[in-house]
């Protein structure tokens, strides 16, 4: 379902047009300034061409039309760090700002 609102919608920026034209539409991007990442495409190209079919422009848009999985254990390391963080902030809290952040 939400593949099929994605590939329909004009709320997701020229997803719908580079899916339907293709290769024309491309090459207008490639040439234009007015478009978004024309310059990105100009740049990078095919690789530009396949970062933007397997990503969405809506947040979590891919994972839920199947372009993407999400995978736990690609932030798992980020989610520890940031916990780690977070302890060491409160733990020094009372040293830094002289009263415990707890209360």
């Amino acid at each position: 379902a939400w593949a099929a609102f994605e590939a329909r919608s004009s709320f997701v920026p020229f997803g719908a047009i580079l899916r339907t034209h293709g290769e024309a539409w491309a090459a207008f991007e490639a040439r234009s300034s007015f478009v978004p990442f024309g310059a990105i495409l100009r740049t990078h190209g095919e690789a530009w061409a396949a970062f933007e079919a397997r990503s969405s422009f809506v947040p979590f848009g891919a994972i839920l039309s199947g372009r993407q999985a999400l995978r736990p254990r690609e932030f798992a390391l980020q989610a520890l760090a940031a916990v780690a963080i977070y302890l060491v902030a409160l733990m020094a809290h009372p040293l830094v700002a002289g009263v415990s952040a707890l209360g």
